[in-house]
């Protein structure tokens, strides 16, 4: 048995919830609020499992505990749903069982008859199987069930990443993103089961079945917590780039899907980011990236030239330039970025009164930016209408 203090740790707005449900009804504490209590991380959301009556309780959380200042959402198939203001979350469901019927698929849930022990063994590692009931708790102190198998939580205490079963991924493939999240967070070392898992074949394939906006799904919350690339030290990660090819580079650092995105680079690399969820805006965004030329002008490129490539990139792609490319690089794109910056280019109506008018107008704006680019205009909105004047 392992006992957990959550009243240092814990916000309470969660104590009031919990307070609240367990006048109605059986209430426990599952996964992963225990484990981040255990290992002395922050607590930023929590799993409830009730017994029944999720929508209910929810809209009755919301009403008297929130007061109405949260998001809300509620998921009818899986009879979830989470509660958030901030930072902090609160997740509701109620026990099921899980079954996979199609490969890559969510699963099928069955609610009758199912105990807290059946729901368990549904979840991806044993660490994120501990749970504690509602009903345990004196002065703010939980203790695990008394049923609790021994194994899961000497899996806890050792930080032993082990799943149920050795199809666990062919199940679910994405939660290798999420047993990637977990260990660089946390550390700790895989179990042979989990080991055997990672080894079958079948993975490999049933992934590629999986909808892309799963896979965004947890990349969101591997930038959220600042991981922005697939690290090749980690067994999960290796099969991750196996998985979806290209050539995979440390990454930018950003808390940001590009980011992440970015991480992954080669002419594959659409791709990749495509299968992983990305939009079309951001591949657009971070196309230039596949070159193997990256970034993909010279030192004999004068200003005009580069404003012809990058004046259609992204701020983020612009910042993966500066901190990737070598110092004479940057210098040269500093030097574009500060002159583009000075730019003051006139109205419409200021440029009706020196005679531009109607389609005129783009063409001699695209004309006088080529020319402060090279040298022949200063950027200054008089000296731009002046040169206008003269050369329109």
């Amino acid at each position: 048995m392992i006992t957990f203090d959550i009243k240092k740790t814990t916000p309470e707005l969660l104590l009031q919830a919990i307070n609240h449900i367990s006048k109605n009804q059986k209430c426990w504490i599952v996964g992963g609020f225990l484990r981040d209590i255990y290992w002395g991380r922050n607590v930023k959301d929590v799993d409830l499992v009730l017994e029944k009556n999720v929508l209910q309780i929810a809209e009755s959380l919301k009403k008297e505990i929130f007061e109405n200042d949260c998001s809300f959402e509620y998921f009818e198939n899986f009879r979830t749903a989470r509660l958030a203001r901030g930072d902090f979350s609160i997740g509701l469901s109620t026990t099921r069982r899980e079954k996979y019927i199609k490969e890559g698929q969510l699963p099928s849930c069955e609610f009758d008859s199912v105990s807290i022990y059946d729901d368990l063994e549904r979840r991806d590692f044993t660490i994120n199987a501990i749970a504690t009931s509602i009903a345990s708790c004196e002065g703010g102190i939980f203790s695990t069930l008394e049923d609790m198998p021994e194994s899961y939580l000497k899996d806890l205490e050792d930080k032993n990443w082990k799943v149920f079963h050795n199809n666990s991924f062919i199940e679910d493939p994405t939660r290798l993103i999420r047993l990637y999240r977990y260990r660089f967070l946390n550390g700790g070392d895989l179990d042979k089961i989990t080991l055997e898992a990672l080894k079958r074949r079948k993975v490999k394939d049933v992934a590629k079945l999986v909808a892309p906006e799963r896979w965004r799904n947890e990349i969101l919350k591997l930038v959220e917590e600042g991981i922005s690339f697939l690290d090749p030290s980690f067994e999960e990660a290796v099969l991750l780039q196996d998985i979806f090819q290209g050539k995979w580079t440390k990454g930018f650092g950003f808390k940001s899907i590009l980011s992440f995105y970015s991480s992954c680079r080669g002419p594959d690399a659409p791709f990749a980011w495509a299968r992983l969820g990305a939009r079309k805006n951001e591949i657009k965004a971070i196309m230039p990236i596949i070159s193997p030329s990256f970034p993909e002008f010279d030192q004999n490129w004068d200003l005009s030239k580069m404003d012809n490539l990058i004046d259609s990139w992204s701020d983020f792609l612009i910042d993966l330039v500066m901190n990737e490319s070598t110092k004479a690089t940057t210098a040269k794109l500093k030097e574009y970025l500060d002159l583009r910056k000075e730019i003051e280019l006139p109205s419409g109506n200021e440029m009706k009164l020196i005679g531009i008018k109607g389609r005129r107008i783009g063409h001699c704006l695209s004309k006088v930016r080529k020319a402060i680019f090279k040298g022949l205009c200063d950027p200054d909105k008089n000296s731009i209408l002046n040169w206008m004047e003269e050369n329109a």
